[in-house]
């Protein structure tokens, strides 16, 4: 017995359904490339577009329903890294003569194409399933990697055009990969995306980089607790690498070797709790993960050139309305 989508996962209310229009747009020319009408016009990527509307109407009767298309020209990621998708090359002519007409296809279906400004339509995509979700149901309809961030309990991905149909729940997305949606973009920060010129982390893949966040919740988490008392084969244990793997990955990376980089860490704390506070040497030492004051007081000179003591009294002397006396000794 036939069972639509939204009753085998035994959604009561109607979903709303918002697809990926520019991921298939670009699916469908790639693989039907020489598809054309006889003036030549290309059609692989509306042949694609038009069997999923039709499924879709066949088999789920949709009464909310959103195609999204990327708009031209660049946006917000692009200043922040301006190198964003640099190493793309332009939209093949064939794509782009697609355009215009599926929008008057999906227009003739009677359904509502939204073109995004000044992002993607991957971000209207997020948007929409946040601000939906609340009432109804929600299927995006697409596999892009980014918009796992997006599952939750009557959130899922559904992929109709493959030749095996693929959905991705948030069920399925934790027995998977051990994670919760909210940490994917954390991975995805770590693994880099080639295809978008998006640097990551040299060395860490998806495998390696899902198994670091089954560990810690956040990349802010692993930031904040770097500078605890931790050795390397600790490190390794908690990366699912090798001592050496680490020692290299992380410096090629970070330019440091991790020990070097969790003293800076630490070094760091210790001006903070220097220029703020009147704790002591052995104090500022103890709350900054160094166990010996010695080796702190060793490792803090190397690192600015004067004693711990002889920072506190430059910072005292440089900062306004302050006075050293006012400080207890530091010894």
């Amino acid at each position: 017995v036939f069972m639509s989508l939204k009753q085998r996962l035994g959604f009561e209310a109607e979903p709303l359904y918002l697809m990926d229009g520019t991921a298939f747009l670009y699916r469908g020319f790639f693989a039907n490339a020489n598809m054309s009408r006889s003036d030549g016009l290309p059609t692989g990527a509306l042949y694609i577009v038009g069997r999923v509307l039709l499924r879709l109407f066949r088999e789920e009767q949709p009464e909310y329903f959103a195609f999204i298309l990327d708009g031209p020209g660049r946006h917000f990621r692009h200043e922040l890294l301006p190198t964003y998708k640099a190493n793309r090359p332009a939209a093949p002519e064939g794509l782009v003569a697609q355009i215009e007409p599926m929008k008057r296809m999906v227009a003739s279906f009677g359904l509502r194409c939204i073109v995004s400004e000044g992002c993607e339509a991957d971000d209207c995509i997020a948007s929409l399933a946040a601000r939906g979700r609340d009432e109804r149901p929600v299927v995006i309809i697409g596999m892009d990697k980014d918009l796992r961030q997006c599952l939750a309990p009557d959130v899922v991905l559904w992929d109709p055009a493959s030749r095996e149909e693929k959905l991705i729940t948030l069920e399925s997305f934790r027995e998977q990969t051990g994670l919760e949606p909210s940490q994917w973009p954390d991975v995805q920060a770590l693994i880099g995306d080639s295809s978008d010129n998006v640097p990551g982390v040299r060395g860490i893949g998806e495998k390696t980089a899902e198994k670091l966040f089954r560990d810690f919740p956040s990349l802010e988490y692993l930031r904040d607790h770097m500078a605890e008392e931790i050795t390397i084969e600790e490190l390794a244990q908690l990366a699912h690498l090798s001592p050496s793997h680490l020692i290299r990955t992380f410096s090629k990376s970070v330019g440091v070797s991790p020990i070097r980089y969790l003293q800076n860490i630490r070094i760091e704390a210790a001006k903070s709790l220097l220029m703020a506070t009147n704790l002591d040497v052995g104090e500022v030492s103890a709350a900054v993960g160094f166990g010996s004051p010695k080796y702190f007081w060793r490792v803090f000179r190397a690192a600015t050139g004067m004693s711990p003591r002889d920072f506190r009294r430059r910072e005292a002397l440089c900062a306004p309305n302050s006075k050293e006396q006012d400080r207890a000794p530091f010894y």
